[in-house]
């Protein structure tokens, strides 16, 4: 089954803040008859091209935002995020980041649709997160389970030759993109 933390209030009222007067004034939906849902948000964790480079894509343990789904009239309609932050004493500091609008957040529904299915997520508990490494591209929703247990689900575009919504081990997903993020990281390094 999968499980979805709940996200501390403070997150709630950085994305109140940040996308209420988005949604009234610039998209113009207040009067509109469509109506806008909030779906409950997922961890999101961004991992970088050093430590993908060195095959750590899941060594990051620290949290990074927390996203949203939106959704216009039930359909995906973008994804908003509010960042996580260490504040001075080592709380955690929310900040509301964007929002997105775009066809990305069919691909999150779908990924996460088809996880609901896996059976080894019927018969164990996985922890829903998402991953992103954005050097490679890469997007994921990553099924965090017990001792190591850990399956990928690119999203949908993914970086070729992952296929999107298929199940991935994560050494699978280093090793096929590890000379593409080692390029990445040499044009990195020559832009300094």
């Amino acid at each position: 089954m999968l499980i979805v933390p709940v996200a501390p209030e403070a997150v709630f009222e950085q994305l109140r803040e940040g996308l209420t007067p988005l949604l009234e004034e610039e998209l113009d939906v207040a009067n509109a008859s469509d109506s806008i849902e909030i779906a409950p948000p997922h961890r999101l964790y961004t991992t970088p091209l050093e430590d993908f480079v060195a095959g750590e894509l899941l060594g990051m343990d620290r949290i990074t935002s927390w996203q949203f789904i939106v959704l216009r009239d039930r359909e995906p309609f973008g994804l908003a995020e509010v960042y996580v932050e260490s504040g001075p004493l080592g709380e955690e500091v929310f900040e509301y980041g964007g929002f997105g609008l775009g066809s990305f957040s069919r691909s999150v529904i779908d990924a996460i649709t088809v996880a609901e299915t896996l059976p080894q997520v019927i018969a164990r508990d996985y922890e829903l997160r998402m991953l992103r490494v954005p050097a490679v591209y890469l997007y994921c929703v990553w099924l965090h389970g017990e001792a190591g247990d850990e399956i990928l689900l690119p999203c949908d575009p993914a970086p070729p030759p992952l296929v999107p919504i298929q199940v991935t081990q994560p050494a699978a997903i280093t090793t096929a993109l590890h000379d593409f993020a080692l390029y990445r990281l040499s044009v990195e390094d020559s832009d300094i």
